[in-house]
């Protein structure tokens, strides 16, 4: 919140004129939140075009049933009328403004209209992603926002080539990466004899890890092997090592 949308404590959730890139672990949690600051954006203002890009179907449903839920869970006197909550889209006639949700590759987004929001979620998984952002990027004015947000599918697709645009300063968007260590979640119970390994005990000092926090790393490289970095990276050098259980 503090990154996407700084007035936040001081209860304003505006956001204009943003261009980010996020690179981060599994299971952050970012996808709720772009989808929560872009639904408050598009109700509270009218004329707002939102449109959110998922990377399959089944993603794209499960981002529309979180929507339907933000606006279930409205004040009744806060809840604009809707002509529309299917096709995974809400239309409220009387702000003129639309939540559209769609599959990355299914269609073209953004042609021949405004679109003030756009969330582009696993980007590195889109078939011809680079193809799709030019396009919308032409239909989102200067005080829009475009965010494209991804975990790591190695280097072969658009988002690795933008993301490493973006950090040398050749790309419109700001870069951002974010590892499992933010995640408090992410952290296990320490067993009495517990003793860090030489690998532990440099990452503790790199990163600052917890005990905890190592413990829950084993259980996670015991699942994953070589897809634990790409995965849960530590940082944006090693979420792009292994793809595909290959250490690149």
């Amino acid at each position: 919140l503090d990154i996407l949308c700084p007035g936040w404590r001081n209860e304003d959730y505006t956001i204009r004129g943003r261009r980010d890139i996020l690179l981060k672990a599994r299971q952050l949690g970012f996808s709720t939140l772009i989808l929560a600051l872009y639904f408050l954006d598009t109700i509270n203002n009218p004329h707002t075009y939102t449109v959110v890009i998922a990377h399959d179907v089944d993603s794209t449903q499960r981002m529309f049933d979180m929507v339907k839920r933000y606006y279930a869970h409205l004040p009744i006197d806060k809840r604009p009328m809707t002509s529309a909550a299917n096709r995974r889209e809400f239309i409220w006639p009387e702000l003129d403004s639309c939540f559209y949700l769609g599959t990355a590759g299914s269609r073209d987004f953004g042609r021949g209209s405004t679109v003030n929001n756009v969330h582009a979620s696993e980007t590195a998984s889109w078939p011809n992603g680079d193809e799709i952002v030019a396009g919308l990027m032409q239909a989102v004015p200067s005080d829009g926002n475009v965010i494209l947000e991804s975990t790591a599918k190695g280097s072969a697709n658009y988002f690795y080539e933008e993301y490493q645009a973006s950090k040398m300063g050749k790309s419109r968007f700001t870069p951002y990466f974010f590892g499992w260590n933010t995640n408090p979640g992410y952290s296990e119970p320490v067993p009495d004899d517990f003793e860090p390994e030489a690998e532990e005990v440099i990452l503790q000092k790199e990163h600052g890890l917890t005990d905890g926090q190592l413990m829950w790393r084993r259980g996670k490289v015991l699942e994953l092997r070589d897809q634990f970095t790409q995965e849960f990276p530590l940082n944006d050098k090693e979420a792009f090592l292994a793809f595909q259980g290959r250490v690149l």
